[in-house]
């Protein structure tokens, strides 16, 4: 694929992707919504991203094996050391408690997340990511994890002041790093919408925690991710790189 039809199709999915994240919080805005109410409609908006997006994939390629929905590759799962670390991130929001609430809490949750993991994984990995794969590794990773970030500044919108916005604009170029290395090394997305899921859905059962405790968490968390990050660069995407450099096949 020509360079300047990769760059039309980013920019398709990233503004197509965009357009639904504004919906959701309008649809929130203009309907006055609080409550378990805000979260379903956000929720559905997401829901129907995924759905016209598989819906779409699937009467053209008649599979999604194009989005990434397929089997792991053969040992793939032992280079990325079981996705331990990531797993422990986030565990460590439940370090303040479980606010299991109620059954109505616990799916409205799990359904947002989901919603969250499929749009964001399908966007960023299975379009994005896979865009620019056949120029390595390197670039495909640079690409989907930095759109992925900045896409998350629309937090603003949602009242998050800018700094903490920052910092997780931050800590998104980092995680989307490490899924777009996940996704090339595996050649599957669910691993990287089941992660995401789970993330989200710690975070959002975790009990408030204080200031300094936050801040505690937020720096092992941190620390890990980037240790994992560090980790897969050297051990798959260096030796990938050198490989296809050499003229090997992975």
């Amino acid at each position: 694929m020509r360079k300047d039809r990769k760059i039309i199709r980013t920019i398709a999915a990233v503004v197509t992707f965009l357009l639904f994240m504004i919906a959701q919080g309008a649809i929130v805005y203009t309907g006055c919504l609080t409550g378990y109410a805000a979260i379903w409609a956000r929720a559905g908006a997401l829901w129907t991203l995924v759905v016209v997006t598989v819906g779409y994939v699937w009467i053209r390629y008649k599979s999604l094996a194009v989005l990434g929905f397929r089997s792991m590759e053969e040992d793939s799962a032992n280079k990325l050391i079981h996705f331990f670390p990531l797993m422990v991130v986030g565990i460590l929001y439940l370090c303040t408690g479980i606010n299991l609430g109620n059954a109505i809490f616990v799916v409205t949750n799990i359904f947002l997340t989901l919603a969250i993991g499929m749009a964001e994984e399908i966007y960023f990995r299975g379009i994005i990511c896979s865009i620019w794969q056949d120029k390595g590794i390197v670039k495909a990773m640079l690409i989907s994890a930095t759109l992925f970030a900045l896409t998350h500044f629309l937090n603003i919108a949602g009242g998050v002041g800018i700094v903490m916005t920052t910092l997780q604009v931050g800590f998104a170029w980092i995680y989307g790093m490490v899924f777009a290395i996940i996704y090339s090394v595996g050649k599957s997305l669910i691993p990287c919408v089941a992660l995401h899921a789970f993330h989200n859905l710690c975070c959002y059962l975790s009990c408030e925690a204080s200031w300094s405790m936050g801040i505690a968490i937020a720096i092992i968390q941190f620390s890990i991710l980037l240790a994992y990050f560090i980790y897969l660069l050297f051990t798959c995407v260096v030796i990938q790189e050198d490989k296809e450099s050499y003229g090997y096949s992975a």
